[in-house]
């Protein structure tokens, strides 16, 4: 895809805010045939599962909407904001996309899609797509590597506080301990718990507050509105600060996706 192209597709309809937009540089290309072979990694497989494992059709759709060469779906390419490895853009509050699982993707797109949970710049995006296409775009992005960014330079103490917070939560804040949901290392629990090992900071910060302010919808199993309430200032900015710079073990295993579907994940696709 030429840059004319790519260029020509993020000054579509909507306007993206400059701080918003990611920094660009050399990054890796991730071509349909990379992603699809990644597949028989049953941690990877279950990341990408929504209803179903992922055709070739899908991932090239998500691929390309991602991209902003798909004419009839986002107003905006992904990438614009989020990088071309789904890197996000820390400043701007913008969220690392890469191997998030594709079943939380989709529904946060659902929810900003269907103004359950209404933004800006997300809503008019997720809404100009369909279900399928929304599917797409989240099966892309899981099956993406992680994509790291600096660790915050964040002082030693406040860095303690938010390994606390993970490790053991607070009694004095009757906070739980982050791993209880989100693992020790940050890996998350696909498919509904979400990563955040190496997620911006700033993100995190934001998405706290939305919990608070009650823009971001719970459902009924979801502990993180009381978690954000019960959180001090200084709680949030620790916690964001200890995970963002988090990085677990390259071959530390994502909690219980071995005993999924009955210790049985086939990577045959649909």
């Amino acid at each position: 895809m030429s840059v004319r192209r790519l260029l020509l597709a993020a000054s579509l309809a909507v306007a993206i805010p400059a701080g918003l937009l990611a920094q660009t540089g050399p990054v890796p290309d991730h071509p349909v045939d990379e992603l699809m072979a990644r597949l028989v990694d049953a941690d990877v497989a279950w990341n990408a599962r929504t209803t179903a494992l992922p055709d070739r059709a899908t991932v090239t759709t998500g691929r390309l909407i991602a991209m902003g060469g798909y004419a009839g779906g986002a107003q905006a390419p992904c990438f614009a904001c989020h990088g071309q490895d789904g890197a996000g853009n820390d400043a701007g509050a913008i969220p690392m996309l890469a191997a998030l699982p594709a079943a939380y993707v989709q529904r946060r797109l659902d929810q900003y899609a269907t103004g359950a949970h209404e933004n800006a710049v997300m809503t008019p995006i997720a809404a100009a797509l369909d279900e399928e296409q929304r599917r797409a775009v989240a099966v892309y992005y899981s099956l993406l590597p992680p994509a790291y960014g600096a660790a915050p330079d964040a002082a030693p103490d406040v860095l303690q506080h938010g390994s606390l917070l993970n490790a053991q939560g607070s009694v004095a804040g009757a906070l739980p301990a982050c791993s209880n949901c989100h693992g020790p290392y940050g890996t998350g629990i696909p498919p509904e718990v979400p990563p955040l090992a190496g997620q911006s900071s700033t993100y995190i910060v934001a998405q706290l507050e939305v919990w608070i302010s009650g823009e971001r919808p719970a459902e009924p199993t979801n502990p993180m509105l009381q978690v954000a309430r019960s959180m001090s200032d200084e709680d949030r900015k620790a916690a964001a600060a200890y995970f963002a710079g988090l990085r677990p073990p390259e071959d530390i295993a994502i909690p219980l996706a071995e005993v999924r579907d009955g210790g049985q994940l086939s990577t045959s696709h649909e």
